[in-house]
């Protein structure tokens, strides 16, 4: 292993790094679940009603707005989302009922480090504590590392 002046061990150099490709438009498919482009018009009302679910809106703490109370409070937050070039927003369908149960988004995309972010996680009740929520991480895994180059993926 390569060490720094301090005596620290650090990376191996990487002279033939070239950057990764820029995710998109990709639908990825598992045993459990599959993952497609986020289409709001196609997705919104079943997105309603999987999220309408839970008994209140405490899976939405940590996300930038509360659980959309209306269906159309959904539709525009499914469009806003859309809406961001910086994010690449994907619905997760049930493989069973191929009904969408969820939602999350690739961010903070830097090809030239190869390193992004898996965000705004946000799964219904349909997938919490179901195969289908560890299923889907790891498809966007694969996805990134495998499939487009990428070396670091930071999921906060």
């Amino acid at each position: 292993m390569a060490m720094n002046r301090y005596g620290q061990p650090i990376g191996e150099p990487m002279p033939d790094w070239q950057p990764a490709r820029r995710p998109g438009g990709a639908t990825l498919g598992g045993r459990f679940c599959s993952l497609a482009p986020l289409d709001p018009q196609r997705d919104d009302a079943a997105l309603y009603d999987a999220f309408q679910l839970a008994p209140d809106g405490r899976d939405w703490t940590y996300l930038s707005i509360e659980r959309p109370d209306t269906p159309a409070a959904m539709l525009q937050h499914l469009e806003t989302l859309q809406a961001n070039p910086t994010l690449v927003n994907l619905t997760v369908f049930d493989a069973a009922s191929d009904a969408p149960v969820g939602t999350v988004a690739l961010m903070r995309i830097d090809e030239a480090n190869g390193v992004l972010e898996i965000g705004h996680v946000s799964w219904s009740p349909l997938m919490k504590q179901r195969s289908s929520a560890t299923e889907a991480i790891a498809l966007l895994l694969r996805y990134a590392f495998d499939t487009l180059g990428y070396r670091r993926c930071e999921w906060k």
